[in-house]
């Protein structure tokens, strides 16, 4: 199960096809699904979406999920091949009928695909192909971040593959950075941005790093990290390599912890960007895919601190984190991840 912070992706087995196929052909989802071709029956469908979007033999190739909020399955997406070369593939999606429309569901959906596809095979460009007269899908992708590539539809479908019929409109996601999980020779990159986070305050000073991380609740966050149970991080990179920021969580006791701890069962985190990072939508990119780390781990909930003042707060709360507590200096956050 892929846990997002709005919806649940639960790969699909065989037996789910023909509840998908179902789904696809009715009234209200078929005339945009297949607006050049007949609708399939259930045996043309299984031709088209072979076995492996069903059972993970061959992932690459592609992989078909359900989409779940609040426990219920409402619609699908999968993504299609993979360009490895170039970090690229295409989605579709389609709902479960319009009572499970203009709920946020396929943004949702789309946006926590994306993430996986990024942090499980480097996906950095995602195509879908809505008809030109599907002004409500076009809507959806774009709120997800999607954009129109720009080219004619003969030069949209040499880049990016044959078109789904004369009204496809190419809608191409760049994602701003690769993410990759953190090995044990990421820590003093770890502590760097460790440091970034502490000394987030332009105003305030900023001692030497290993000065500024010296004091034993600071020095703790990071002790041995990788080597407990509950510690997890990633790091954004550029086209290059270069490392442009991290995300990581751990988690804590009753009796030794951080600013924003909860409980023993919620890890709390710490995001944190080189400077010409900043600004880019890297830092969503990370949050939304530690979310997916957290789901990946088991977690229910993820936590943090954030001192009054810090603009980083908006980010967290259009994340989705809202207030747990607060004193004089800080608030804790908490998220909770889609079942």
């Amino acid at each position: 199960m892929i846990r997002g912070r709005r919806v649940a992706l639960r790969p699909a087995t065989p037996a789910d096809r023909r509840s998908i196929w179902s789904w696809a052909v009715a009234p209200d989802v078929a005339p945009h699904l297949f607006r050049h071709q007949p609708v399939p029956t259930f045996e043309a469908f299984c031709a088209d979406y072979k076995r492996h979007y069903f059972d993970g033999s061959d992932p690459r190739r592609g992989r078909s999920f359900l989409i779940r909020a609040d426990g219920t399955e409402l619609g699908q997406i999968n993504f299609n091949e993979i360009d490895t070369q170039r970090g690229r593939t295409e989605l579709d999606i389609w709902l479960a009928g319009e009572a499970a429309c203009n709920r946020g569901l396929g943004p949702a959906a789309i946006e926590t695909l994306a993430d996986h596809l990024c942090r499980e095979y480097g996906v950095v460009e995602l195509m879908m192909q809505p008809a030109s007269n599907n002004p409500r899908a076009i809507r959806a992708y774009e709120k997800a971040g999607f954009r129109p590539l720009g080219l004619p539809l003969k030069e949209a479908s040499a880049e990016w593959g044959p078109a789904d019929g004369p009204d496809a409109h190419y809608l191409v996601l760049r994602l701003p950075a690769r993410v990759r999980p953190g090995t044990p020779a990421d820590l003093p990159f770890l502590r760097d941005m460790l440091y970034e986070a502490v000394f987030w305050n332009p105003d305030d000073p900023r001692p030497p790093l290993d000065e500024g991380l010296a004091p034993q609740e600071l020095a703790k966050l990071l002790r041995e990290f990788g080597s407990r149970p509950g510690d997890a991080a990633l790091l954004a990179e550029g086209p290059d390599g270069s490392p442009l920021g991290a995300a990581w969580f751990r988690l804590w006791t009753r009796d030794e912890h951080s600013y924003g701890f909860v409980d023993e069962r919620i890890p709390e985190l710490a995001i944190a960007l080189v400077a010409e990072a900043r600004g880019r939508g890297i830092g969503a990119q990370l949050l939304r895919c530690l979310i997916l780390e957290a789901g990946r781990e088991g977690c229910d909930a993820l936590s943090l601190s954030v001192a009054h003042g810090n603009p980083a707060r908006r980010l967290y709360e259009a994340i989705g984190f809202r207030e747990r507590e607060h004193d004089a200096g800080a608030a804790t956050l908490c998220l909770e991840l889609a079942r």
